[in-house]
C-alpha cells in the first residue's frame, strides 16, 4: 500500500478569476512520498473559538496514521503541531516534510519521541 502524505491545512489565497481560494503553494513534489490527505479545509485560517473542532478533525483524519506515512509541514502552525502530537501517539516514529528553499524539494525528517 502507498504511503499517504498528510496536510494538516493547506495554505491558500484568494483567486480573482475563479473568485475561489486556491492552494497557494505547489503540493505536487510532496506527491513523491504518497498519496496527498488533506486533514482541514481552511477558507482564510480559523478563529479562537474553531480551534478545538479542528483539532477534532485533524485527529480523525489521523486515525489510520502509519509509522510508513508523513506529516508535510505546511499551512497553520497550531494544525501542525498537532498532527505530529497525535502522531506520535500512533506510532513510535513520525515522519516529517519540510521544504529545503535550496534544494527546492521536500526533505523527510524521523522524530522518535
Amino acid at each position: 500500500m502507498r504511503p499517504k502524505v498528510f496536510l494538516p491545512s493547506v495554505p491558500t489565497r484568494y483567486d480573482p478569476i475563479s473568485s475561489k481560494r486556491i492552494p497557494s503553494i505547489d503540493l505536487k513534489p510532496a506527491m513523491r512520498y504518497g498519496e496527498l490527505v488533506p486533514l482541514v479545509s481552511l477558507q482564510a485560517g480559523f478563529r479562537e473559538d474553531e480551534i478545538h473542532e479542528a483539532i477534532e478533525t485533524l485527529q480523525e483524519g489521523l486515525q489510520n496514521y502509519t509509522s510508513e506515512d508523513y506529516i508535510l509541514c505546511v499551512g497553520d502552525p497550531i494544525l501542525m503541531a498537532a498532527a505530529i502530537t497525535y502522531a506520535t501517539d500512533l506510532s513510535q516514529t513520525v515522519k516529517v516534510l519540510r521544504w529545503d528553499k535550496v534544494k527546492r524539494e521536500y526533505d523527510c525528517a524521523e522524530i522518535t519521541l
